[in-house]
């Protein structure tokens, strides 16, 4: 996988979506060669992150879609088939995207830390259901 181009990427990525799908909307009825597949994409989208960042997004986007849906996907030992490199990658990318703020108002220096996810999140439900932070019909 580590010669896979870039555009190898969007296709692991789309097919996790449909296992993760599958896994979601059914119930025993083909549940488990759906997470056979989704085993299969996850891992190759993280032996394709050393080379390529966007496999990295994709892993965090699945990997937050299993969380919101309830689904395991560490539960058939995936973990202790990704290489320790790979691992690692993930892990700088995760680090990379977190935003600090410092408050300056104390003695201390406090610091926020957000990652991306939660800003965009916030973002959105502010969009959907707040005021908009980018309101441009002011």
């Amino acid at each position: 996988m580590r010669n896979m181009p870039v555009s190898g990427v969007h296709p692991a990525f789309t097919a996790a979506i449909i296992h993760l799908l599958h896994i979601k909307s059914t119930g025993n009825y083909g549940r488990s060669e759906a997470m056979r597949c989704l085993y299969i994409c996850v891992k190759s989208l993280y032996e394709m992150n050393v080379n390529w960042n966007w496999a990295n997004r994709s892993i965090r986007a699945i990997l937050s879609l299993a969380r919101e849906w309830d689904i395991d996907i560490w539960a058939h030992g995936l973990a202790q088939e990704i290489n320790e490199e790979s691992r690692r990658q993930f892990e700088r990318y995760e680090m990379d995207d977190l935003v600090v703020f410092h408050d300056q108002g104390s003695e201390g220096s406090f610091e926020h830390v957000y990652s991306l996810d939660d800003i965009f999140e916030s973002w959105t439900y502010d969009q959907c259901f707040g005021e908009s932070s980018l309101d441009f019909f002011v």
